[in-house]
C-alpha cells in the first residue's frame, strides 16, 4: 500500500484482488484441476520512509478486507499476518502480531503465513519469538472458534441448581468439562497472583 499499490487501503484490496483473482484464472487455463487459493498478500509501506510496516494497523485490516472478499467469492485463502516489526520479542512484537492475526483470522482467512516467530518485517526470525506465538496463535484460534450457544450452554439447569444449591459453580460438572473443552491455557503465559 502506497508504493506498489494504492495509498488508500480500499484501493489496496481492490488491486489484490484483481491480481490474485487473474492468476487464478491463467492457473485454470493451463490445468483446469490444479488447486489454488486467492493468495492475497498486500504489505505496507511506511509512506515517510518507504521500509515495510509488517505490524502496521493498516496491514492488519487490508488481510482481513482480503480475507472477506475469499469468503465473498467462496474461495479458500492464504495471507501474511503475524509479522511484527520489532527487532526482539518485547510488548511491540506482541502487540503488532496478536492484532494482525487476530483480525485475519476472524475475517475468514484460511491460511496465514508468517504467522509465528517472524521479527524485523521479515528480516529475522526469534526462537523465543516461536514459543511466544504459539501460546498467541492459541488464543486466537480459540477466538474463531467462537461461543457455541445451545441448551445446554445457554446453562439454566446449572444456575438453577447453584442458586438452589451450594452458591458457586466450581462443583458443577458443566465446569469441568467446559473447563476442559472451551478454555485454553498459555503454555508461557502467566495466570499467577502477583
Amino acid at each position: 500500500a502506497g508504493a506498489t499499490a494504492p495509498a488508500a487501503l480500499a484501493g489496496t484490496i481492490v488491486q489484490a484482488v484483481a491480481e490474485t483473482l487473474a492468476g487464478l484464472v491463467f492457473v485454470h487455463l493451463i490445468d483446469p484441476m490444479c488447486r489454488a487459493n486467492l493468495g492475497m498478500w498486500p504489505f505496507v509501506s511506511d509512506l515517510r520512509t518507504g521500509a515495510m510496516c509488517a505490524g502496521s494497523p493498516e496491514l492488519a485490516l487490508i488481510v482481513s478486507g482480503c480475507g472477506q472478499m475469499a469468503r465473498f467469492y467462496d474461495l479458500p485463502s492464504s495471507t501474511a499476518a503475524g509479522m511484527t516489526d520489532s527487532k526482539v520479542p518485547d510488548a511491540q512484537s506482541g502487540a503488532e502480531k496478536a492484532y494482525t492475526i487476530a483480525l485475519a483470522a476472524n475475517a475468514g482467512n484460511t491460511l496465514i503465513m508468517e504467522s509465528a516467530g517472524m521479527q524485523a518485517s521479515l528480516l529475522g526470525a526469534s526462537y523465543e519469538a516461536y514459543v511466544i506465538d504459539n501460546d498467541m496463535l492459541g488464543a486466537v484460534q480459540r477466538t474463531v472458534r467462537g461461543i457455541e450457544v445451545n441448551d445446554e450452554t445457554l446453562s439454566f439447569e446449572v444456575i438453577k441448581n447453584v442458586v438452589n444449591g451450594e452458591g458457586h459453580f466450581l462443583g458443577q460438572a458443566q465446569t469441568i468439562e467446559r473447563m476442559e473443552t472451551d478454555y485454553v491455557y498459555p503454555l508461557v503465559g502467566d495466570r499467577n497472583t502477583p
